[in-house]
């Protein structure tokens, strides 16, 4: 047995040093990245690496990741800007989130752009954290505007970030410093110029599994109540039997559950796949797509060669849905 091949069998060990080391720092450290939670750091970060590949196929979208990440990410955290070392890193530790986060940033702008050929007018991003979307797309989407939906330190931060990056914010984009997880979105949101007859695009990216079930019908209900109709919804979800701490079915995910409590961010909130439908008709949405680690990765992560670049987290999964009235 090759040296390279006996690595691969001490799952243990390196389940450890992935706990230990992934792509993370330690929570002490993580106090210190300033008012973006880790978490949002965590996945720019895979984000930033994703924009670097050479297969153009496979490519992030995220061109301004890099620019929103703080020095102490790069410093403390197990990736590298250089994309060779981090994608051997990704590789070898079968990183399945960096996966996970790519294909989601390429279905969610698929949905933005389509949303737009049929005449959107609003995007509302909840937990926007470092969410570039609203820059990105600025001179493609014009008159689009774009709501930023986040805790008040992180809208605070996010300000610092973008004019470190592009200088004076789009006129298009308006920040909301709001508290989502207890409610008061509705007159945050209309003082801030959200018009509840416009078609809108609401993306809910990397939050509802930190945030409990009252939370998350709360926010639901929001956009069902102010929301024109055909609005649409994106949001992605984890099975309810792990955010429950259930994991018989996955036991390997109780290592990531682990992680994430550790840095403050323990799973709240999760739906079970086969009910997925069920869930969002009961909130007045007729669900377009529902799409697990398998689907993404056809769509998504199929390189120039016809090989998957890699398998998105198993137990992952992202809805689109449209609101009825």
């Amino acid at each position: 047995m090759s040296g390279h091949c006996r690595w691969y069998v001490l799952p243990g060990f390196f389940i450890t040093v992935w706990l230990l080391t992934a792509m993370t720092v330690t929570p002490a450290i993580a106090s210190r990245l300033g008012d973006i939670p880790v978490t949002e750091e965590f996945t720019a970060g895979m984000r930033a690496i994703a924009a670097m590949d050479p297969d153009e196929k496979i490519r992030n979208p995220d061109t301004m990741a890099r620019q929103f990440l703080s020095p102490a990410y790069w410093f403390w955290s197990a990736l590298d800007e250089d994309y060779e070392k981090s994608k051997k890193f990704i590789k070898f530790y079968r990183v399945s989130g960096y996966y996970a986060s790519n294909a989601c940033t390429k279905h969610i702008d698929g949905i933005l752009q389509e949303a737009v050929g049929k005449g959107l007018q609003q995007v509302v991003i909840i937990g926007a954290g470092l969410d570039s979307r609203a820059y990105r797309f600025r001179q493609q989407m014009p008159s689009v505007r774009f709501f930023e939906v986040d805790l008040p330190a992180a809208v605070a931060r996010k300000k610092e970030l973008v004019r470190a990056a592009v200088g004076k914010p789009p006129a298009t984009v308006s920040y909301v410093s709001v508290d989502y997880r207890n409610g008061g979105m509705d007159g945050a949101l209309k003082q801030a110029g959200y018009d509840g007859a416009r078609q809108t695009l609401f993306v809910c990216e990397g939050v509802t599994r930190y945030i409990d079930a009252a939370a998350v019908d709360r926010t639901l209900r929001f956009i069902a109540e102010n929301a024109a109709s055909g609005s649409e919804l994106v949001f992605d979800y984890i099975p309810d039997d792990i955010a429950n701490g259930d994991f018989s079915k996955m036991p390997w995910a109780r290592f990531q559950a682990v992680r994430m409590a550790a840095y403050g961010h323990p799973w709240r909130f999760g739906i079970a796949p086969d009910k997925a439908g069920e869930f969002a008709n009961n909130r007045g949405f007729s669900v377009v797509s529902d799409l697990g680690a398998g689907e993404l990765a056809q769509r998504y992560l199929v390189r120039s060669d016809g090989g998957i670049d890699g398998k998105p987290t198993p137990y992952f999964r992202i809805m689109h849905a449209v609101l009825n009235k």
